[in-house]
């Protein structure tokens, strides 16, 4: 391998059809093997005079083969399998995608095949991983959050709701809040916009790539009164520390026991 690889532009088409979010859940509860395939593939040609060239990420579709294809007549094939698993944040991370590019380059060798650099292997990787995350993380993490209802901050109405400060709500926006690890109070009565605006960050939050959980003050509580219960309150607690955005909706319209409320 040369030391120096120059950088193939990588042209991508987006599916028109993805994966529905039901779908994919399903898949990502029980992947199988060789059963399951991505919305995307990463496809790069070789010639002697070009080397490698043309490289994109099109909707998953069949190859056209010309009759005179080598691995037709002379089983000319390398197959590579690649390995993930989820992380912590519920994330989707590669297992060791060097190894599989030297592999991938010493199968090349034995067969007298052209071999694909490791970095632009890799390239090709991060190329695909970029285009499922924008076409189904932000969707996936606003389904996750199980919103009531779905709310933009664009909507919001602050004509009816003459005091709040379209300024600050834009500030609020830039999410610098999470990062910072700050929390965020909406105060009014009721029908003033709060849960509304709380959406509406967090929907953000979503497509920003943070992970929200939503639900109201008397549905954390049975939560994390069920995890008491069942032993597995630290447990819960952990896990909650891990995503950056809660949302507890509707504090102060029900009482609450006293154990409960701690």
């Amino acid at each position: 391998m040369s030391d120096s690889v120059p950088a193939m532009e990588t042209q991508i088409t987006l599916t028109d059809h993805p994966t529905s979010d039901e779908r994919l859940a399903e898949v990502l509860a029980n992947p199988g093997f060789g059963v399951n395939f991505s919305d995307h593939m990463f496809t790069v040609e070789w010639t002697p005079e070009k080397g490698w060239h043309d490289a994109r990420v099109t909707p998953y579709a069949p190859l056209s083969l010309d009759p005179a294809t080598a691995v037709l007549h002379y089983a000319q094939e390398i197959f590579e399998g690649m390995k993930a698993y989820r992380h912590d944040d519920d994330s989707i991370w590669l297992f060791r995608p060097e190894m599989n590019a030297r592999r991938l380059a010493r199968s090349s060798r034995r067969l007298a095949l052209p071999e694909l650099p490791e970095e632009q292997f890799l390239a090709a990787c991060l190329e695909r991983e970029v285009t499922a995350r924008s076409a189904h993380g932000g969707e996936l993490r606003v389904k996750a959050a199980k919103f009531p209802a779905r709310k933009s901050l664009d909507d919001f109405d602050y004509a009816h709701a003459s005091s709040i400060k379209r300024d600050q709500i834009a500030h609020l926006g830039t999410l610098d809040f999470i990062t910072a690890r700050e929390n965020v109070i909406f105060l009014g009565p009721p029908g003033t916009g709060k849960t509304h605006l709380a959406t509406g960050l967090a929907i953000k939050a979503c497509h920003a790539g943070h992970r929200v959980e939503f639900a109201t003050a008397a549905e954390w509580v049975t939560r994390l009164a069920d995890a008491h219960h069942a032993g597995k309150f630290p447990d819960e607690l952990k896990r909650l520390g891990r995503i950056p955005l809660l949302i507890i909706d509707e504090i102060g319209y029900l009482p609450f026991e006293p154990e409960a409320a701690n």
